[in-house]
């Protein structure tokens, strides 16, 4: 199982359950997530992703490209517009209807 911790700076780092750093770092942490689906179209890095909210089991957190988007309003503070190859989204939706069952 892979645990990504997001720490008060916004670093998410991967970590193995039981190692000292996850200990370290579990301190400062603001949210716990799982990573639920990767963009199987992405090389290994940052890529667009779904997470799980470990702490919030009704809400996702998806990392993907910023838009530029011309004729909508812009996001208030905090918020931003992200743009996701539709195979996450899928990808994501199938993983959770498989865990409800």
């Amino acid at each position: 199982m892979r645990m990504w911790v997001v720490s008060a700076d916004d670093r998410c780092q991967m970590q193995v359950p039981g190692s000292s750093a996850l200990a370290a770092n579990l301190e400062a942490a603001v949210m716990r997530l799982r990573v639920l689906q990767n963009d199987p179209g992405c090389s290994p890095g940052p890529c667009p992703t779904v997470f799980e909210d470990l702490d919030d089991p009704t809400s996702l957190v998806i990392r993907g490209y910023l838009t530029n988007s011309e004729g909508v309003p812009p996001p208030p503070p905090g918020e931003g517009d992200f743009r996701v190859p539709l195979d996450l989204i899928v990808g994501a939706a199938a993983k959770l209807r498989a865990a409800e069952k």
